[in-house]
Formats: structure tokens, C-alpha cells, sequence
């Protein structure tokens, strides 16, 4: 028996199958310190790269499936939040803003330095397998004299990423009164009520995989800055970042 054990975990396409059963955050921390030969096959994989949501999925007939490790860590930007019926068409997206950031895993400040480290493996997981390849995001300004609108559509060839969706969003709410919302298709939007533009957000979440909602209030004067909510949440700003 040990030797057959040993026979299949010296042969690199049955180890692969073994480590495909294994949850995925095994597989992501303590998997890969057993051996160097482990870490090796787990990181080169492509089957097990796409398995922790760093290599795309290319195949047009997988189910489209959210990134459950992120769903745990950032729950806001995945989940609906429950209307207290069965009903999945009763859901409605989940309003996003700085109250939300402190609530966070992140927020914890034993776990704060692990998830700001610049290397962190969350920052490079696709929020989504097959991949999020076009985003949509639209802003809505309340100005005194009536709202503007700004609708952009960005394309992602390699996949959105949780990185840049969090700076953008961490970004976003740095300002106090602004929120936002994460639409995962067409049916999201039809729960949304805040919005009056309905009909032109449905229209947008129909041409992107994933589409983000800004809403903000205009301030006539500059707001200070939040120094505790920097340092918690604030990773650096990529150059060419704008307050867009």
C-alpha cells in the first residue's frame, strides 16, 4: 500500500489529480509547503492554476462560477443580499461604502498586514472563471443644479482581476458620501430601485460580464482626508489612476 501511495505521489499527472479534490485554500497555502515538488506542480499546473482562479478558464461552455475564496473575503462584492425569501429573483445588490470596508476580514487588525502585503496571492485571483473580460462602469455625479452621468465600458483580455476591482473601489469610497454596487448580470439591475436610469444601467449590464454602479454626492469643498481609513484600506495608487 505505501508503495502504491508513493507510486502515485512521485507521478506528477496523478498528483494532479489528487490536488484537484483539495479545497481550494489547501491547495493555495498549506499544499504548497509540503514539498518543492508540490509547490512546483501547484504553481505550473494550468489545470490547478485555473483551479485557484489564476489562469483562465478559455472553454465558452463552463458555467460561469464566482471566486469562492474572494466571495469569503470580500463578500459585498459577490453576494446579494437576501430579501428573506427563497425566491432568487428577490435578491437585490448590496450597497457598497466605507461602513462596508470596516467589516471586512481585512478590517481585523491581526489579519490587516496579510492582506495589504503587496504581494498578496488575492490581489491576482480572477473574480471569476470563465474570466470577467469586459467591465462596464457607471458614475453618477449629484451636482446642486441636476446629476451627470459618465458610462465607460473597459476591456480586460486577461481576466479582471480582484486587485485592480478593489483599488477601484476602495478609491471610489474614499470620498464619504459615495457608494457603490456590483451588478453579476441583467437580473441584479432588475432588484436594483435606487437607479433611476434603469433601463439604460440594464442596457449596460447586457454588454458587460460585470458592471459597477458609482454613485456620489459633490462636495463644494475639498473633503479631508480620512488618515484611519487610508491606512487600512488604502493600497498604492497605480500611475495614471484617476478619480474616475
Amino acid at each position: 500500500m505505501t508503495s502504491s501511495c508513493d507510486a502515485v505521489l512521485q507521478t506528477p499527472e496523478l498528483l494532479r489529480e489528487v490536488l484537484l479534490h483539495l479545497d481550494m485554500r489547501t491547495l493555495l497555502t498549506a499544499a504548497q509547503r509540503v514539498s518543492r515538488q508540490w509547490h512546483e506542480l501547484i504553481t505550473t499546473s494550468p489545470a490547478l492554476q485555473q483551479t485557484l482562479y489564476f489562469a483562465p478558464i478559455t472553454s465558452a461552455s463552463a458555467p460561469a462560477t464566482q471566486n469562492p475564496l474572494l466571495s469569503e473575503l470580500f463578500p459585498c462584492w459577490f453576494r446579494e443580499e437576501e430579501s428573506g425569501r427563497k425566491d432568487a429573483n428577490t435578491s437585490k445588490p448590496v450597497l457598497i461604502d466605507r461602513k462596508t470596508f470596516s467589516r471586512l476580514p481585512m478590517a481585523e487588525e491581526s489579519r490587516r498586514h496579510a492582506f495589504l502585503y503587496p504581494k498578496a496571492s488575492w490581489r491576482h485571483m480572477l473574480v471569476r472563471q470563465p474570466p470577467v473580460l469586459t467591465l462596464g462602469r457607471w458614475t453618477t455625479n449629484h451636482w446642486q443644479g441636476g446629476d451627470g452621468h459618465n458610462i465607460e465600458i473597459d476591456e480586460v483580455p486577461d481576466g479582471l482581476r480582484m486587485g485592480p476591482l478593489y483599488d477601484l473601489a476602495q478609491h471610489w469610497v474614499r470620498r464619504v458620501v459615495s457608494h457603490f454596487v456590483v451588478f453579476w448580470g441583467p437580473s441584479a439591475v432588475d432588484a436594483y430601485t435606487a437607479c433611476k436610469e434603469k433601463k439604460q444601467l440594464q442596457a449596460l449590464s447586457k454588454r458587460a460580464d460585470l458592471t459597477v454602479l458609482r454613485d456620489m454626492v459633490a462636495q463644494c469643498c475639498g473633503e479631508s482626508p480620512d488618515e484611519q481609513y487610508e491606512e487600512a484600506f488604502t493600497f498604492p495608487i497605480s500611475p495614471g489612476q484617476g478619480d474616475n
